[in-house]
C-alpha cells in the first residue's frame, strides 16, 4: 500500500529478490515497475504514464493485460491494472484519491497489510478513501492531554469512535475509547476524551474520529490531529544534510538505548555501493554519520540518486540523497 510518483524508477527488483508487490499505485515515473534479477509477486497494482515502459523485464503474464473490470479499465491475470487512480492533487502532494477514483476496494481483499479497512478490501496506494461523516464536525484539536471536538449539527449520532496512529497512512491504527453522541440535533456540542496512554507516548501520532449512526453505519472524520509527544525516550533519524550534495552528507542517529546499528548505501538497482556501519553496537545518545560519495572502493559514485538504508535493531529507515558532481 504505497504510491510512488515522479521518481525515475517507479518499483524496481534486484540481486535476486522476490519480494511481494501488492496494491501500489505508480503514477509517472520513468520505469512503473522493473525487474533486474529477481523473482516478485506481483498484483493488484495500478500503474499509470510511465514514460518508458509500465512494466519491465517482469515474470510471464505480469502486465499482459488479458480482460477488463467493472470500471472499464484492463487488468492482468494478477488483477494488475493500467489506469489512471486519480488522485486528488499529486502535483501538491495530496495522494488521497478521488471520491470516483477506480483505486476504491480494489486492492488484495486478503488485506495483506493488515490497514484499517473503510469499504470491504484495502484501496490500492497510500491511502484510503473514505465518506464523510454526516455530523458536522467545526473543530478537532489536542490541548492539556485531551482531545476537544464541537459538532455544529447531528444527524443520527450514536457516538465516536477515537482512533490513534503511529503513522500518517494509519497502517497502525488503534481504536482507543468511545464517546457517546448526541442523536439527533442542530445545535452545538463539546466533546472531549483523554487517551489513557498519552503519559507513556513519545514522537509523532495521529488522531482521528470515527463517528457512528444509530443503526451501526460508520464514518470517517475527515480531520486529523497530529500530536508530537516528548520524544526524550524515542529513536530519532534526522534528514540527510545537505541534499543534494557534492563531497559529503550527514545524517544524525538518537539512540534512547543502546542498539546495534548497520548502515549501507544503495543504488537505485538495489545494488550495495557502500558500507557505513555493519552490525555496531552504539551508545544512547547523538551519533554523526556521514557518506563522502564514495564507493566500498573509495572511489567518487556517479551523480545521480542513492539511498541510504538505516538498519536499527529490528527497524530499517530508508533516506534518499542525491549526488552531484
Amino acid at each position: 500500500n504505497n504510491t510512488f510518483v515522479d521518481n525515475l524508477y517507479g518499483i524496481t527488483v534486484a540481486t535476486g529478490a522476490s519480494p511481494k508487490i501488492e496494491n501500489n499505485i505508480v503514477l509517472r515515473n520513468g520505469l512503473g515497475i522493473a525487474v533486474d534479477d529477481g523473482n516478485p509477486v506481483v498484483k493488484y497494482n495500478y500503474l499509470w504514464a510511465s514514460t518508458t515502459n509500465n512494466f519491465y523485464n517482469c515474470p510471464d503474464s505480469v502486465g499482459k493485460m488479458i480482460g477488463i473490470d467493472a470500471n472499464g479499465d484492463s487488468l492482468d491475470a494478477f488483477y494488475n491494472r493500467v489506469a489512471d487512480p486519480k488522485l486528488v492533487s499529486s502535483a501538491t502532494l495530496n495522494f488521497a484519491p478521488q471520491s470516483d477514483s477506480p483505486v476504491i476496494d480494489m486492492g488484495d481483499p486478503a488485506n495483506p497489510g493488515g490497514i484499517v479497512l473503510f469499504g470491504a478490501a484495502p484501496d490500492v496506494g497510500a491511502i484510503e478513501w473514505s465518506p464523510t461523516m454526516p455530523v458536522e464536525l467545526s473543530a478537532f484539536y489536542w490541548r492539556d492531554g485531551y482531545l476537544f471536538w464541537k459538532t455544529a449539527s447531528e444527524t443520527n449520532n450514536y457516538g465516536f469512535e477515537i482512533y490513534r496512529s503511529e503513522d500518517e497512512n494509519w497502517k497502525s491504527a488503534a481504536r482507543i475509547g468511545f464517546v457517546k453522541g448526541s442523536g439527533n440535533s442542530v445545535e452545538a456540542h463539546f466533546y472531549r476524551f483523554r487517551d489513557p496512554q498519552a503519559g507513556f507516548l513519545s514522537g509523532r501520532n495521529y488522531y482521528r474520529l470515527k463517528q457512528i449512526d444509530l443503526d451501526g453505519t460508520s464514518h470517517w472524520g475527515e480531520k486529523t490531529v497530529l500530536v508530537s509527544f516528548d520524544e526524550k525516550n524515542s529513536l530519532r533519524i534526522s534528514s540527510n544534510y545537505p541534499n543534494p550534495f557534492n563531497g559529503e552528507t550527514s545524517f544524525v542517529l538518537y539512540l534512547p538505548v543502546e542498539k546495534t546499528v548497520s548502515v549501507g548505501v544503495f543504488n537505485p538497482l538495489g545494488q550495495r555501493i557502500s558500507t557505513i556501519l555493519t552490525g555496531e553496537r552504539l551508545q544512547p545518545g547523538a551519533h554523526t554519520l556521514v557518506w563522502k560519495g564514495v564507493n566500498a572502493q573509495g572511489t567518487a559514485v556517479g551523480s545521480g540518486q542513492y539511498f541510504i538504508v538505516i538498519r536499527v535493531g529490528n527497524k530499517r529507515f530508508v533516506r534518499r540523497v542525491i549526488y552531484l558532481k
